[in-house]
């Protein structure tokens, strides 16, 4: 199981593969199912069912083989690109805060690595994060009416 790379490229193809914002939840749990295994200290039991779980919700929602390296795009350039993204909306904390989830995430996983995917893979992110600026526009209950 990778699920840094995984959780990655399901919020890296999110857009392109399912048309929303949404489907970019799996990704941010499995980042944030293996920092939570890696930080604490959790029971055997505990840490095989995160472990089981995690595998079993990428596999689930994994659409497309995981992006497994950085491919022209440096840890720089993509921190740079990422926060660049985010800025527009990171005033609107109280809408529903997954511009910053799925930003924080998803940087936290690339420094874990050292560096991850290339510029288009990082244009995905990019791309996820500034649909908020639409999003936020309408309100947090229209966005939920917008999604069924």
């Amino acid at each position: 199981m990778l699920p840094l790379e995984s959780g990655l490229t399901m919020i890296a193809m999110c857009k392109q593969e399912t048309g929303d914002i949404w489907h970019a939840h799996f990704g941010a749990a499995a980042i944030a199912g293996y920092f939570f295994a890696k930080e604490n200290r959790l029971s055997d039991l505990a840490l095989r069912s995160l472990t089981d779980q995690s595998k079993a919700m990428i596999k689930r929602h994994l659409r497309t083989p995981a992006i497994l390296k950085t491919n022209g795009c440096t840890l720089r350039q993509a921190e740079s690109s990422i926060l660049e993204a985010l800025e527009p909306t990171i005033d609107r904390l109280h809408w529903v805060g997954h511009n910053v989830i799925y930003a924080a995430v998803s940087l936290l996983a690339i420094h874990e690595l050292g560096g991850w995917g290339s510029a288009k893979n990082i244009d995905g992110i990019c791309g996820l994060l500034r649909s908020f600026e639409k999003q936020s526009q309408v309100g947090h209950g229209s966005a939920i009416r917008l999604r069924r």
